[in-house]
């Protein structure tokens, strides 16, 4: 693994701020959640809460327990210790979408003239930006990528998704919107740079709008089983299979999600950073091939 110390630096009184990188880089972020999952399991006494972000992260403390140089002495021994990236513990998630449905193509009409062409569905402004033929070959290419879970945070549950097993200059891209919209569909499903989102509330933005998928993300009264234990879906790592549904099928699970009986396929996968470094496109292959 090639070697960049962090940053660290003082987050007001509760906090200890960690940098590794102020670019996105899947290296770093491996690093990020790597170290993250390594403080989890050092068991600190006076860590409260670790809150990765993309390429950095924060740790909690409690003052009365912890002073903050004794911590940061600590995180940078955890740090140096890591001679390999650590196994991160993850899920592969099933995620029905409906491309071009009406809720994010009624919003991308009322804001057609904050986009870069005024283009609706932003679906077909994306596509041709990518040199795809039609609209078609753009969504067999994205349900072909996994996305990971680079980061969850800004709104409730919100997920930050990078695609896997690609190069960058390969990956699907788009630039946002010339001016933000003033509201989104919740379950919108974004895209802006090489970055996926999917909104978790109604919530302004300026992603271009893709599809919305059947899936809450985000359930604050905790209504839906997969929700029980918290009312956020999606975890730093987590890993994200795209499915393409006409709408019959999205109201099928869209009816089943909301009387309890539809659960999220899910299967629990340790994923290996460095063998995905070592060979990111058949190590992607290898890992979402067992599901």
């Amino acid at each position: 693994m090639a070697h960049r110390s962090a940053r660290y630096d003082y987050g007001g009184d509760r906090y200890v701020f960690v940098e590794f990188s102020i670019d996105m880089e899947l290296a770093q972020n491996f690093k990020t959640l790597s170290m993250a999952e390594a403080i989890k399991q050092a068991h600190i006494p006076g860590i409260v809460e670790v809150i990765p972000s993309i390429c950095s992260m924060l740790v909690e403390y409690d003052r009365t327990k912890l002073h903050a140089d004794s911590l940061i002495g600590r995180l940078k021994g955890i740090e140096q210790s890591m001679t390999q990236l650590t196994q991160i513990p993850t899920r592969i998630i099933d995620f029905p979408i409906l491309f071009a449905d009406p809720w994010t193509t009624e919003c991308a009409e009322a804001f057609k003239g904050h986009h870069n062409t005024g283009e609706v569905p932003n679906i077909d402004f994306v596509a041709r930006e990518n040199h795809f033929p039609d609209r078609e070959s753009f969504i067999n290419a994205l349900c072909a990528t996994p996305y990971w879970t680079v980061m969850v945070g800004f709104t409730p549950g919100l997920p930050w998704l990078y695609p896997l097993g690609v190069g960058n200059e390969e990956a699907i891209q788009a630039p946002k919107y010339n001016r933000p919209r003033t509201w989104t569909p919740d379950r919108a499903v974004g895209l802006g740079g090489a970055f996926l989102a999917i909104y978790s509330v109604r919530n302004p933005g300026g992603y271009q709008l893709l599809g919305r998928t059947t899936n809450p993300i985000y359930d604050a009264r905790q209504r839906y089983p997969d929700f029980k234990e918290n009312p956020v879906l999606l975890k730093p790592g987590d890993i994200l299979r795209w499915r393409s549904v006409d709408r019959d099928g999205y109201d099928r699970i869209w009816s089943g999600i909301e009387d309890g009986t539809y659960r999220f396929p899910i299967r629990k996968v340790t994923f290996e950073p460095e063998g995905y470094l070592r060979d990111p496109p058949g190590y992607t292959k290898g890992l979402m091939g067992g599901g």
